[in-house]
């Protein structure tokens, strides 16, 4: 019993010496792990940008699935940026879509070429069709990294 006291004692202490909770007009806790993929070349500021990030070639590029994580980012300004937070070190890879008519699909021409832009990380392409997920792999060390992402049309 006395140290079953001493202990919600210590724990009553540990609480007293904590620091205040932060005011709401404190500025907000920067993420630790945080992946933000940037894009460059964004022809306009129609439609958003969707990402799709893989760790392996199971489904890459074209079964979102299979992604470990997918997300959407507002165009501003010609500016887009995908954000992932709390991922693990690894190799990944990303998918990005120019979705500038906001359909959730690539669209293609008569010959079968995509009329939106689109990109790899690594800057990575494909001979005749999408790269591997090898040429478009990167490693995310952990913490927080911005990877700019150039897109194609």
């Amino acid at each position: 019993m006395a140290l079953l006291m001493t202990s919600l004692a210590s724990a009553g202490l540990a609480r007293a010496q904590q620091p205040p909770s932060p005011s709401p007009n404190a500025s907000p806790t920067p993420i630790a792990d945080r992946l933000e993929a940037e894009m460059l070349n964004l022809r306009n500021s129609n439609g958003s940008v969707k990402c799709a990030l893989f760790a392996s070639a199971d489904g890459f590029p074209r079964d979102d699935d299979k992604a470990v994580a997918s997300t959407s980012a507002p165009i501003d300004a010609g500016q887009a940026t995908c954000v992932f937070d709390g991922l693990q070190p690894g190799a990944y890879a990303i998918v990005v879509l120019h979705d500038e008519n906001n359909d959730d699909q690539m669209d293609y021409d008569i010959f079968g070429l995509p009329t939106k832009g689109y990109a790899f990380s690594n800057d990575a392409r494909g001979l005749l069709g999408a790269p591997s997920f090898e040429s478009a792999r990167f490693y995310y060390p952990g913490g927080r990294m911005t990877l700019p992402i150039r897109i194609r049309y």
